[in-house]
């Protein structure tokens, strides 16, 4: 289905938008859940709280872990510990480190 919309499975994070799109055709309202389940996933490798509200984007959801899981990866931990790392969104959700 979504190698059909062009979509490979190498490209399916950087289109997560896209994958969202088809899966919501193709199942309904259903495919939030699968794709809720998906970023929980992500969540679970990382130790990182999913905290999704209701009206909350899940693209935007996974752009905050992203960017949370390459300062993780990239900036020393005891550097993270003496600042504040936190992203917030343009509807003030903050995604917060967690050591």
């Amino acid at each position: 289905m979504l190698l059909k919309r062009g979509i490979s499975k190498d490209d399916a994070s950087a289109r997560f938008k896209d994958v969202e799109e088809a899966l919501i055709r193709f199942s309904g309202a259903s495919s939030r859940s699968t794709l809720i389940g998906t970023l929980r996933r992500v969540c679970d490798e990382y130790s990182l709280p999913l905290s999704l509200k209701y009206s909350d984007s899940l693209q935007g959801r996974l752009v905050q872990l992203r960017e949370q899981i390459i300062v993780q990866k990239l900036v020393p931990k005891h550097y993270r510990s003496r600042v504040d790392v936190s992203f917030e969104d343009k509807e003030g959700t903050v995604a917060l480190r967690s050591d």
